[in-house]
């Protein structure tokens, strides 16, 4: 397969679930959400030495005659005033987002406990209206700017189905249920153009970071899987076959000449399977 063959296993490849992908949702949207708990202690403890830092210089200047005190102090305090407004603001919005993403995942847990409680052999219309559920739930979910997703860019009718590919986070474009985003492919195929997608939160995935790659747990064998194909930066349908030790995923790519072919791909690069 070239390095940027996006299409030509594509006939190759069957879009149909997998049980055992039950819990790819709730895992990454966990994933983005411990990040965002991280990013908010980041933000308050920056907020609280600032603050600390006012107070203590409040206190010496309080104590020094008004006409002595140095400008260049009542300057930094000023600026130690700005910058401790613009971060508390920042932690707001993503405490908010945060809480968000907290209702995201129990919507998505409660419709997926509410289909496995359901009697066997569900209608149609009980199925396409719990995947609608879903949809729902995840468009709601929000991604910031400089992220890794993988998304799927839109086709034009009559186009084939265009396969997921690996992006970053450009631009994020509105707010609540208009959010939208423009995302870059990170190798285009035309290395002078790189091109931008404007997609919603439905048609992303988020990437865990490098950093938090060692927080995410184990794939179980068997499970079907959306995985970055070695040397390319398109996302293919896969079956879990084990894990090794350092967290590489060993999988079986769906459409491969020799079905006991493995290929190994960094965890981080093993998400849930959305067709």
């Amino acid at each position: 397969m070239s390095s940027r063959n996006r299409s030509g296993r594509g006939s190759n490849r069957n879009n149909g679930n997998n049980a055992n992908s039950d819990h790819g949702e709730e895992a990454q949207l966990w994933e983005s959400i411990k990040a965002r708990v991280s990013e908010v202690v980041v933000g308050v403890n920056a907020e609280s030495k600032g603050l600390s830092k006012l107070v203590e210089m409040d206190k010496e200047m309080g104590s020094m005659d008004s006409e002595k005190i140095p400008g260049a102090s009542l300057k930094e305090m000023e600026q130690l005033c700005r910058a401790g407004v613009r971060q508390s603001d920042d932690n707001i919005l993503k405490a908010r987002e945060l809480v968000d993403q907290l209702k995201i995942l129990r919507a998505v847990c409660v419709a997926k406990e509410q289909a496995e409680a359901a009697v066997a052999g569900p209608s149609k219309r009980s199925s396409a209206r719990d995947n609608a559920a879903s949809a729902a739930a995840l468009s709601k979910v929000v991604f910031s700017k400089g992220e890794s997703v993988a998304f799927k860019p839109k086709t034009v009718s009559g186009e084939a189905a265009s396969d997921w590919i690996l992006g970053e986070v450009a631009q994020v474009l509105g707010e609540g249920k208009s959010r939208r985003y423009k995302v870059i492919d990170v190798e285009p195929e035309e290395q002078s153009k790189q091109k931008e997608y404007r997609t919603s939160a439905s048609s992303m995935i988020p990437i865990t970071p490098e950093s938090q790659a060692a927080t995410l747990g184990p794939w179980e064998p068997k499970t079907t899987v959306l995985a970055l194909y070695p040397n390319t930066t398109t996302f293919y349908r896969a079956e879990v076959h084990s894990m090794d030790e350092d967290g590489r995923v060993n999988l079986k790519f769906e459409g491969e000449n020799d079905s006991s072919t493995l290929q190994q791909v960094e965890r981080r690069f093993v998400i849930e399977y959305r067709p």
